[in-house]
């Protein structure tokens, strides 16, 4: 009796762990939904590409398996990203160098899984174009700057110096000088004008003159030879 029990325990348990791997990843799948989107819905052959979602409710700690295929369905880019504790995840790529980009739409597949069973998943798809030749952009014609005008510069106004007052100087008074005197100086007598005698009368006279000198004097020469003896 008592084996039996235990095996139908057994029995019973065993069903139930079963159960239990069969229904959690449907359970899983309805209870768990995943997003995904890329930075822009075009670009240009070369370019990167950057790929984000998240999955809600959020948990960290997901596998994201994130598959990207080009327009002839060959897969170009693989990863497994990890949701951090929003629940976030994210991803980007560039095309090998070298390998051929075909232009077209690009498919987005990411698959979300925990404990080894997926919970959700989702898909997009982008485009890659050929890179557009840059339009040159015309230089701009500089526009001339006027000269700046310049401000007359007022000159400053100089204080005037007071200058220290001299005192004036006192000029000695000029004493007048008296003029001399002038004496006036008599004027000489005129002599008696004796009036003019003919030369012949003059020599006469000095003839006579000169002839009654002589005996005087001759006289008084012998009255002193008389009075010597």
């Amino acid at each position: 009796m008592n084996n039996l029990l235990i095996h139908k325990i057994a029995f019973c348990v065993a069903m139930i762990m079963a159960c239990s791997l069969v229904v959690s990843p449907v359970v899983a799948q309805g209870t768990y939904s995943i997003t995904v989107t890329t930075a822009n819905s075009s670009y240009a052959v070369g370019a990167e590409v950057g790929i984000s979602g998240a999955v809600t409710p959020a948990q960290s700690g997901i596998l994201v398996t994130i598959i990207v295929t080009d327009p002839q369905s060959r897969e170009v880019y693989r990863t497994i990203a990890t949701t951090d504790v929003n629940g976030a995840y994210s991803s980007s790529f560039i095309a090998e160098a070298g390998a051929a980009q075909p232009t077209g739409t690009y498919t987005v597949v990411v698959n979300a899984a925990q404990n080894g069973a997926s919970i959700a998943s989702k898909s997009m798809t982008y485009t890659v174009t050929l890179a557009a030749t840059p339009t040159p952009t015309p230089t701009p014609t500089p526009t001339p700057t006027p000269a700046p005008t310049e401000t007359p510069t007022t000159a400053p106004t100089v204080a005037p110096t007071t200058s220290p007052t001299t005192a004036p100087t006192a000029h000695p008074t000029a004493t007048p000088t008296t003029a001399p005197t002038e004496t006036a100086t008599p004027e000489p007598t005129p002599s008696p004008t004796v009036p003019e005698l003919p030369l012949t009368i003059i020599g006469i006279a000095a003839v006579l003159a000169a002839s009654t000198v002589v005996p005087l004097g001759f006289k008084k020469t012998q009255r002193s030879a008389v009075k010597a003896f």
